[in-house]
């Protein structure tokens, strides 16, 4: 009896060795790979923040020449004003969500990433990431960008850039005009000339080199 249990116990074990990977594939439908979500690398999360600060400061810039947000991103590079608009997310390799309505008052730079949280979003200039969260520097530089975002709203409907900052909340422009570096706790530095035709925004640290400065929405960093 066991000489004939034998042989046959061979058999079976070649023929599973010989279809194992049909037999993989019936005990598991994905023919042996398990899915899971990508890991996302820490670093993306400044480097895609980067992004959409730039993409921002773009819109900003846009709205002062046109009155107007661009009706998509791709403006921005056949304007002239930003070449690298279409940079996408580190994380998923995809280009930036933007929507703006019908006037172009309003606009919106949404990370793509499907994961819950991504990496956040800009709405008129107000990030959805707290001021400094990625270090000093990196708020510094936000609150600079949101505040050269409030100037080109102004010049939009003034046709001139606030002669003092403080104007940017008279107006109604932008409420949170009285911002300040998280690393020194001061007030922004603000130039115009009499008639409102340029301005500059600069970090207000007491030490060189500070986080940087823009001027007429060209960002020094």
């Amino acid at each position: 009896m066991n000489k004939i249990l034998l042989p046959s116990v061979l058999f079976f074990l070649l023929l599973l060795l010989s279809c194992g990977d049909s037999a993989v594939s019936m005990m598991d439908p994905d023919d042996g790979n398990t899915l899971s979500a990508p890991v996302d690398d820490p670093g993306h999360v400044e480097i895609c923040h980067d992004n959409m600060n730039s993409l921002a400061s773009a819109c900003a810039m846009f709205y002062g020449m046109e009155n107007r947000y661009p009706e998509e991103l791709s403006e921005l590079g056949t304007s002239g004003i930003y070449e690298n608009w279409d940079d996408p997310c580190p994380g998923c390799g995809e280009l930036y969500q933007y929507s703006t309505n019908v006037i172009g008052d309003t606009y919106s730079i949404i990370c793509p990433m499907l994961t819950d949280p991504n990496h956040g979003y800009i709405i008129d200039g107000i990030r959805s990431w707290p001021p400094g969260s990625g270090g000093g520097i990196e708020g510094c530089r936000s609150n600079m960008m949101s505040l050269g975002s409030g100037c080109a709203m102004f010049y939009g409907s003034e046709n001139r850039y606030p002669i003092h900052l403080k104007e940017l909340g008279i107006t109604g422009v932008m409420e949170n005009w009285d911002l300040v570096c998280p690393d020194c706790g001061e007030l922004y530095s603000y130039y115009s000339d009499p008639a409102g035709t340029t301005y500059v925004i600069q970090c207000p640290l007491p030490w060189d080199p500070g986080h940087g400065f823009i001027d007429d929405g060209v960002i020094s960093w």
